[in-house]
C-alpha cells in the first residue's frame, strides 16, 4: 500500500449518549462476540437469522440481499444488479455502477445458503407459494427493509446494550476480511464501492 490506512479503520471510540449518559461504540462494527450472541438472539426468528447471517457472510447491503432471485445466487458467485427500495419497495438499479458485481461465495456462505433454500422449499410447500425471490415472507412478497431493521435495532439494545443497523453487518463483515489479511482492493470490489477510498 502506497499510504497507510491503519488511521482510517474504524476504531471503538466511546461516547456519551445524550439522554442517558452512557457509553456508547461510535465504530459500526460488532467484535466476534457480539456477533455470536446477535445471532444467538436471533434464533427465535429463523427469517431474520438468515438474513443477519446472510449479510454478515456476502457483505451485501440490506437492499441488494432482500432483491435477490433465487436465480441470482449461484454456486460460486452471488450475482448483484439491482436494490429493493427501502420505502417503495421497488426494484431499482444498486446505488453505484460498481455496485453491479459478482460477490464470491465462501464455504461458510455456501452453507447459509444452502439452509435458506432447505427453508424456502419448506414455507413454499406449507404456504403453498410460488415465487422467485430468494428472500420472502409467507405470502411470498419481497421482505420489508423497516421490518427487518426494527428487530435487529430492537435485539441489539435489548442483548448488546447497543443500537444497530443493518449496515453494521456490512461494515462488520468488511471489517474481517481486513483482520484476515484481505488486500483492501479486494475488499472494495466485493463490497462494490466505487474506490478503495470508501472501503478505507
Amino acid at each position: 500500500l502506497k499510504n497507510d490506512i491503519c488511521p482510517k479503520i474504524p476504531r471503538r471510540i466511546e461516547e456519551r449518549d445524550a439522554y442517558t449518559g452512557e457509553e456508547k461504540a461510535t465504530d459500526h462494527i460488532l467484535e466476534p462476540p457480539e456477533v455470536a450472541m446477535l445471532l444467538d438472539c436471533l434464533k427465535g426468528n429463523e427469517r431474520w437469522l438468515q438474513i443477519a447471517r446472510f449479510m454478515l457472510l456476502s457483505g451485501l447491503r440490506c437492499g441488494e440481499a432482500l432483491a435477490l432471485n433465487d436465480a441470482d445466487v449461484g454456486k460460486d458467485f452471488i450475482k448483484v444488479n439491482k436494490t429493493l427500495g427501502a420505502t417503495t419497495l421497488k426494484i431499482g438499479p444498486p446505488k453505484t455502477p460498481k455496485s453491479n458485481r459478482d460477490v464470491s461465495i465462501t464455504k461458510e456462505l455456501a452453507v447459509c445458503i444452502a439452509e435458506i433454500r432447505r427453508y424456502n422449499a419448506w414455507i413454499k410447500a406449507a404456504y403453498r407459494i410460488e415465487t422467485p425471490f430468494f428472500f420472502f415472507t409467507k405470502a411470498g412478497a419481497y421482505i420489508r427493509y423497516y421490518s427487518f431493521n426494527k428487530y435487529l435495532r430492537e435485539t441489539a439494545e435489548a442483548h448488546l446494550g447497543k443500537s444497530i443497523t443493518t449496515h453494521w453487518l456490512r461494515h462488520t463483515h468488511a471489517s474481517f476480511l481486513l483482520a484476515a489479511g484481505i488486500p483492501i482492493d479486494t475488499i472494495s470490489r466485493r463490497l462494490g464501492h466505487e474506490s478503495t477510498e470508501i472501503t478505507q
